[in-house]
């Protein structure tokens, strides 16, 4: 996480997004606690059925993947 939050940062204002997504079960109550606690401003969409996670085929975390400006997966 802290490399994506570097990431974030160094990109803002650029045409570049870093989107995090959390597969917490608990979802927002267990999430907002989290990114508080360790001062991270990065957007991050919820998964907490995990489906992103499984469409993509992650067996583990954490995942990176790099989308076009079409949003077509290029790494």
């Amino acid at each position: 996480m802290p490399s994506v939050q570097r990431a974030f940062t160094d990109f803002q204002g650029k045409n570049v997004r870093i989107v995090a997504i959390s597969i917490d079960e608990g979802g927002a109550k267990d999430v907002k606690p989290f990114l508080a606690a360790h001062n991270y401003t990065m957007p991050v969409l919820l998964d907490a059925k995990a489906e992103v996670f499984a469409r993509y085929g992650l067996f583990g975390t954490p995942g990176t993947f790099i989308a076009d400006r079409r949003g077509m997966l290029v790494a």
